[in-house]
């Protein structure tokens, strides 16, 4: 089954979500699906150096293969930044997280094409700060494609 878009607009707001500001907030990964099993077809996240989060706050659909597409982005702002300390969350950790969960990540080019960026195409010099995205699945027909895309 599919999230229900009014269904769950209702669930995180309380009213329009094109008013002021949302009542609650919740993680997405406690977001009740409307007929199990859960199912996302594209996960889309941008959010400006936050992406780290938003996928820790997956983890639960992500683990259970609940996303078929993902993609995020990964730039030198937020998490991701160097300066963070502690709290800096690194693409190496995040691709190794989502690879236990039977993700594979592809870099995305401009021009359509893809590069492999996760397991055995991980390469230290890819922990750079430019502005990039990244797109994953774990699905064998969008991984046949991502590859004839790379």
């Amino acid at each position: 089954g599919y999230l229900k878009c009014q269904a769950c607009m209702q669930r995180l707001f309380s009213r329009n979500i094109w008013g002021s500001s949302p009542s609650r907030l919740c993680r997405l990964g406690s977001v009740e699906m409307v007929s199990a099993p859960p199912r996302v077809d594209l996960l889309s996240i941008d959010v400006e150096g936050q992406d780290a989060l938003v996928l820790e706050g997956a983890s639960d659909l992500l683990h259970a293969k609940a996303v078929a597409v993902l993609e995020f982005e990964f730039i030198g702002r937020g998490y991701w930044r160097s300066d963070k300390a502690g709290d800096q969350r690194l693409l190496k950790s995040v691709l190794s997280r989502l690879e236990r969960y039977g993700y594979n990540c592809y870099w995305q080019g401009e021009s359509g094409r893809l590069a492999p960026a996760s397991g055995k195409y991980w390469c230290d010099a890819f922990q750079f700060r430019m502005r990039s995205n990244l797109v994953c699945s774990h699905l064998p027909d969008v991984l046949r494609t991502f590859d004839a895309l790379a």
